[in-house]
């Protein structure tokens, strides 16, 4: 049951930018004591560059490992500390240009 509802928070918050797949019990590892958030293997949704308007497409896109450390005690004062590991993206000209 707790699984389901962190799986449904983190789709609210990260949702825009990574596939709804990404979430699940394999791929999430949770210290409740610890405040440590470990979750692995997310796909990056194909239009998380569109935003930034450039002129390039994303053709695939995976984090290997976002670990979030949250200060539970020290929540309103302490910074919560998200490290990104193993990140691959693979992206490709939007537009073919001629000269």
């Amino acid at each position: 049951m707790f699984e389901r509802l962190l799986a449904s928070i983190l789709t609210s918050v990260l949702g825009e930018y990574v596939e709804s797949s990404s979430f699940s019990q394999e791929t999430i590892r949770l210290g409740v004591w610890s405040g440590n958030l470990v979750l692995e293997n997310m796909t990056l949704k194909a239009s998380v560059l569109d935003p930034a308007q450039l002129p390039l497409e994303l053709r695939h896109g995976r984090i290997g490992r976002l670990e979030l450390k949250i200060p539970l005690t020290r929540l309103g004062t302490d910074p919560i500390v998200a490290t990104l590991e193993h990140v691959y993206v693979v992206v490709v000209p939007k537009y073919e240009w001629d000269e």
